[in-house]
């Protein structure tokens, strides 16, 4: 039985954040503004409190060169008090992203004035003072657009009403790409709006690889950094400075840390079929792969950390591989 990743969202996050903050450890302060490219950067989309507090306690450091986003779709529009709290306890650091679900809308068909409305109102929510959103989080562009640039054209103004639209602070982006937008031969036309507008907004671009462990173990290392440089590479070669400074200084790589009973579109492994350290295994190797690419030294991004079916072991297992490779950073 296959089940959807979208048929997840929004439904755990509030029950399970709800339930307080933890005492988690400080390893400094981020006062200084280091440029984003220059930052070592770790991202999470969909997580609990659990593993949060994992991560928080003894894994993910403080400091002006490191950046921690922790993405969450929620059941709707508005963020969660507790999950925005929970985010910021781990210190200057850790920040704050909620999902614009695009899925959600009936964006096919809307006019210039709906998109700006829908994201006027979603950065109302997000920026309430009550808990207040460090980020807004495209999720995610169609697998179909890389083939139709009206599709691109229309995210691109969607994405630039997000950052800005109805006055009030600018707001910066994660934007998540698909794992079928992520063949270059399959983009028709140019992007140049779509690029400067992700370029200008946006701290963090995601390309989803969503991979079993048949996939790492079946691969070599310089075959798996091959697949994940595809995209970078291609934004990197085109000669426009927006697509190269988003694969220099903000393209990271999604890999898939779930760890459960049932196959899902999360890809992973199967707990009951495999042991945490096939699990470290798979997660090292894959690890390993992204660092050796120029694209991927300084940033990386996992998901899920909150979904059906999955296995708590995996925090900690996370934590270890992300200890030893010290969020990217080598001396």
């Amino acid at each position: 039985m296959t089940i959807s990743r979208r048929s997840f969202i929004g439904a755990s996050a509030a029950g399970v954040l709800a339930a307080g903050l933890p005492a988690v450890r400080t390893w400094g302060d981020s006062a200084i503004d280091v440029p984003i490219g220059e930052r070592y950067i770790t991202s999470y989309y969909q997580f609990t409190r659990e593993a949060f507090r994992t991560l928080a306690a003894n894994t993910l450091p403080n400091g002006p060169e490191y950046l921690h986003i922790f993405v969450q779709s929620a059941a709707d529009i508005r963020p969660h008090r507790d999950a925005v709290n929970l985010v910021h306890s781990g210190g200057e650091s850790f920040k704050y992203g909620c999902a614009f679900d695009l899925h959600r809308y009936k964006w096919q068909d809307a006019s210039d004035d709906q998109l700006k409305a829908w994201a006027i109102e979603f950065r109302t929510a997000g920026l309430d003072a009550s808990a207040t959103c460090d980020y807004f989080a495209f999720n995610e562009m169609p697998d179909e657009a890389p083939a139709h640039p009206e599709i691109r054209q229309k995210v691109a103004r969607l994405t630039r009403y997000l950052h800005s639209a109805g006055g009030g602070p600018t707001w910066r982006g994660v934007f998540y790409f698909t794992q079928k937008n992520l063949t270059p031969a399959t983009w028709v036309g140019r992007s140049d709006e779509l690029w400067e507008v992700i370029d200008e907004t946006c701290d963090l671009v995601v390309g989803e690889r969503f991979e079993k462990l048949s996939f790492a173990t079946r691969h070599s290392l310089p075959e798996l950094a091959n697949f994940f440089d595809v995209m970078p590479k291609f934004l990197a070669a085109s000669g426009d400075p927006h697509q190269i400074r988003i694969a220099r200084d903000k393209y990271a790589i999604l890999h898939s840390t779930y760890y459960g009973t049932k196959s899902t579109n999360w890809a992973g492994l199967r707990s009951d079929q495999s042991s945490p350290a096939e699990l470290k295994g798979y997660l090292e190797k894959l690890v390993t792969a992204t660092r050796m690419s120029e694209f991927g030294k300084r940033r990386i991004v996992f998901s899920p950390l909150d979904t059906m079916n999955l296995d708590s072991r995996m925090f900690g297992v996370l934590a270890e591989v992300i200890r030893e490779d010290r969020c990217g950073k080598r001396n």
